[in-house]
């Protein structure tokens, strides 16, 4: 979509989604230079692998060509109390 609201085939350009979070952060009173496309990708990646979708299912939205790259988004939030190495502490 560009800036006028018409729906374009191809993507956007390099850093066209840099400026839209970085504006849409300033309206929001944020730091913009603290984001960035990026911010999109660190937080929504591992939000939808919580909600339980699977790796091909996010892969393709997020627009990456393999798997290797987008785990590092997916972060697996544990507590404390479900860590294995520490259930097995208990029983020293």
């Amino acid at each position: 979509m560009d800036r006028h609201g018409n729906v374009r085939p191809n993507r956007l350009r390099d850093g066209a989604v840099d400026r839209v979070v970085m504006r849409a952060a300033q309206e929001l009173s944020m730091d913009p230079a603290a984001m960035g496309g990026h911010s999109l990708c660190a937080g929504g990646i591992p939000s939808l692998a919580k909600d339980g979708l699977t790796l091909p299912d996010i892969q393709l939205p997020s627009g990456h060509e393999s798997l290797g790259p987008l785990t590092i988004y997916v972060r697996l939030e544990r507590s404390l109390e479900d860590c294995p190495l520490l259930r097995l502490a208990a029983y020293r």
